[in-house]
Order: C-alpha cells, then structure tokens, then sequence
C-alpha cells in the first residue's frame, strides 16, 4: 500500500514556498504526532514532501540535523530522503525528497506485515550501529549516565503530581541504577524514535528512514526497547511477531538479564523527556502519560 496524500488545494504557506512554480498536486499525509507533512508535485517534475513545524523555533536545527546525518546514514546502507534548500522566510519548513513506499504502519496491516517491519526495523537497528558517533555533532547527554540520572530525576520531580506513589518510586529507584548499569557500555547513534511510522517500505525493502530529529548519543537499546514499546502499546496482536522478527535480525543478543532490564527502562527515561517538553499540549501530555503508564506495567 503505497502512501496517500487527500488532493486537496495547496495552502498559502505552500504556494509561497515555491513561487511562480505550478503546483501540480498537494495532498496532507496521514502521519505526524505533532507536525503536518505534506506531498508536493511540481510542474517541474519535482516530488517532494514537506513538514511545518509545530514548534517553528526547533527547525532550523532539524533541518540541518537531517542533512547533516544524511551522509552517515546512508554510507551504513539506511536511506534518508535528500534535504532541498529553502530561503530564510522559510525556515521553519524542512522539505525532502518524496520516496514512494508504504508507511511501517499501514504495512504492518498486510498478511505477513508484522515480520517484516520487525525484521526492517531490527535491520536498520543493526546497520545504524555501524555509524561512528564520534563523528557526529548532535546530543550526546545518553553518553553521561550520571547527568542523564540527575536530569532525568528532575523531570520525574516535575511529573510526579500525574503518577501514583508507587509509580513514582520504581521509576526513581530504577534511574538511580542508570551510572551503574550503562558503565563501561558503548555509546552509539540512536534515531530516538525508531518506529513503524517512521520507515517507508518498497518491494518489501527499507525505502527510507525519517524523522531524525530525536537522533542522539547514547545506549542503542534505547532504540531497540522504543520499537517494543511502540508495537506493544499500539499494535499489541502483532507485537510478539515482530519483536522475534526485530531481534533476529538485528543480530544482538537481547535477551539477557542487562539487555532486558534496559529494554524496558531507556523507553521510560526516554518518555519522561518528552513529558518535560514545555511546548507539550495537553492532549500530548495524556498521550504519553498512558505511554508510561503502559511501560510501567510491562516493566
């Protein structure tokens, strides 16, 4: 099932985007949390998608983010749709390339979909393993177990009139454990939302990653246990599935008692960070306090 964009008349932030350039066809995506994403052709033959920001402060960092991760990416064999330039009156958009494909998501609805986004995804997970972090000018704060306990403490300060007692308690005591258990373990890139929405599918290939802009420093597993998470809490029938499918193909052992406990404790730091996100709607806050609550009892 190939992405579908609803037809529909190109918005005035659009049409100013391109100018004098005929708009052939526009069409919102079915996809974004928080963001809108659009499909584009141009009369000059270009297909592009492009995403306005909820957030207009943030893009001109995910814009450059996502150009500059481009090329590491795509040497580990994961495809990022291209970056094309904008003027500076359009900053807070970030326009790529349009890869046709079918989203995780709605591939996870086809007979056999399941396996195969579990096995893409655990795939990529392998692949982007391969990149070397040094390189990469983007947060490395995961790398700092102490600082990410301390920060993370505090977000769980800032929450904690929306868990219970117990709640609370377990997840301060488990980030206490964060120096002790992340010591001595090697850092690596992490896409911080490595999820069935977030690949685009082709001829039963990977057509490409999006959505970088949590990419970060840190514990792999953080990216491995948010796929878990995520197919746990949103696509429970098909999450055993493609949880097998994930950690065959990724290579790692997963099932040991540290890969285990990590798998299920870095998607609760992870969410705590976005709880503390000063621009979160209510409507998101809900959304992820239900996600944190669903890891809680999973943990």
């Amino acid at each position: 099932m190939a992405i579908q964009a609803a037809p529909a008349a190109a918005p005035g932030w659009i049409s100013d985007l391109f100018g004098p350039i005929a708009i052939v066809l526009a069409g919102q995506l079915p996809w974004g949390f928080r963001n809108e994403v659009w499909r584009v052709e141009l009369a000059d033959g270009r297909r592009l998608a492009v995403t306005r920001f909820a957030d207009a402060r943030v893009a001109p960092r995910i814009v450059s983010l996502t150009r500059d991760l481009r090329p590491p990416l795509e040497a580990a064999g994961v495809p990022v749709p291209a970056v094309h330039a904008t003027d500076a009156a359009s900053a807070a958009l970030l326009v790529t390339d349009f890869v046709d494909g079918a989203v995780g998501a709605a591939v996870l609805e086809e007979p056999g979909g399941p396996g195969l986004v579990g096995s893409l995804l655990g795939a990529t997970w392998r692949r982007l393993a391969t990149v070397d972090p040094s390189r990469l000018d983007i947060d490395a704060t995961w790398t700092r177990p102490a600082e990410l306990a301390v920060v993370s403490e505090a977000r769980l300060d800032r929450s904690f009139a929306t868990l219970t007692r117990i709640e609370k308690r377990w997840l301060a005591e488990a980030i206490a454990t964060l120096p002790g258990v992340l010591a001595d373990r090697p850092a690596g890139f992490v896409h911080g939302d490595l999820a069935p929405v977030n690949i685009l599918v082709r001829d039963g290939r990977l057509a490409a990653l999006v959505d970088l802009e949590f990419a970060r420093i840190g514990e792999p597993l953080l990216d491995a246990g948010w796929f878990d998470l995520i197919m746990a809490v949103h696509h429970p029938a098909d999450e055993p599935v493609a949880w097998q499918a994930f950690a065959s193909a990724s290579g790692a052992e997963l099932d040991d008692p540290v890969s285990r406990y990590l798998l299920r404790l870095l998607p609760l730091v992870r969410i705590l960070e976005i709880l503390d996100d000063p621009v979160l709607t209510a409507g998101g806050r809900a959304h992820w306090l239900a996600f944190l609550r669903a890891g809680l009892a999973a943990a």
